[in-house]
């Protein structure tokens, strides 16, 4: 009766991404990093500081990986209305091959730039996006010299938007969720420990311990998250200091561990309730509830 059982559960527990899986790149991809990023499971590739996105578009394609082309962050100036932030973001999307575009930081144009840019910069993704647009914004409330989305969610209204959130491992998302309802949502495992306002509280893969990354992967999960990225996949310290420690790309030790995680590898314990007689619709409900079939 156990064999028969196993039997059974064995194709429903295979690993199945259900989330989209990303990962940046900080130089053009090449077909050895496209493979790499294959083989781990990433299903989507943030590309900036490129210099040919068509080949790094390319390369991705043959396995299927989408491209996503990088816009800094600050985007605009305190004085641009929604018309000029639609001229830039519709060159941005024109620029891009694949018509997908990432716009990094965006807390930076409420910071910097001020509520009313901030607004006519939604204003105006709002007017122009097709799911091709992603919107990312540093979240914690952790610094005091900086302020993440967390310290003005309530102030905006993200619920059109497709938005992705990272911040300190050790943070935790459930507060956040409190303040925004985003079309839909992404959560970063954030390792890097480069300069400020970040430097205090980060982690890089030399740091970072195994609890951390499994709980941030749960938290997406938990909360039937569309998105999980794992930041950074390869740069050099040729513009940001503290890119080689945060480069999974240069850790091996890891890759086996993340593949597993974008795969949603069934964990042990499955098979420990099925031993102990949980029923496998019972499992079966559980794991697609929380992503993990």
């Amino acid at each position: 009766m156990l064999l028969s059982i196993l039997l059974v559960a064995v194709p429903l527990f295979q690993g199945e991404r259900k989330m989209q899986m990303f990962t940046w790149i900080g130089h053009d991809v090449t077909q050895a990093f496209a493979t790499w990023a294959n083989n781990l499971g990433f299903s989507d590739v943030v590309v900036r500081y490129g210099t040919n996105d068509q080949n790094s578009y390319n390369n991705l394609a043959l396995y299927g990986i989408t491209f996503w082309r990088w816009v800094g962050g600050g985007l605009g100036e305190s004085g641009w209305t929604v018309q000029d932030y639609v001229n830039r973001i519709t060159l941005e999307i024109s620029l891009s091959p694949s018509g997908n575009i990432y716009i990094d930081d965006c807390d930076a144009i409420y910071n910097i730039h001020g509520s009313q840019a901030f607004q006519n910069f939604l204003d105006a993704v709002r007017q122009i996006q097709n799911n091709n647009v992603i919107l990312c914004f540093y979240a914690s409330s952790q610094t005091t010299h900086y302020h993440g989305l967390y310290d003005f969610a309530q102030l905006v209204n993200l619920s059109d938007f497709n938005v992705d959130v990272y911040h300190p491992p050790t943070t935790d998302l459930a507060p956040l969720l409190t303040r925004i309802k985003p079309k839909t949502l992404g959560l970063y495992l954030w390792c890097w420990t480069g300069s400020s306002p970040y430097d205090v509280v980060g982690h890089n893969w030399e740091t970072i311990t195994n609890d951390l990354v499994n709980k941030k992967f749960n938290e997406a999960r938990i909360h039937n998250l569309e998105r999980m990225a794992v930041w950074m996949g390869h740069e050099t310290e040729t513009v940001e200091t503290g890119m080689n420690q945060a480069s999974l790309y240069n850790y091996s030790y890891w890759w086996e561990i993340i593949k597993k995680l974008n795969f949603n590898v069934i964990p042990e314990v499955v098979w420990l309730l099925l031993l102990g007689g949980i029923s496998i619709t019972t499992i079966v409900f559980l794991l697609k509830h929380y992503k993990f079939i």
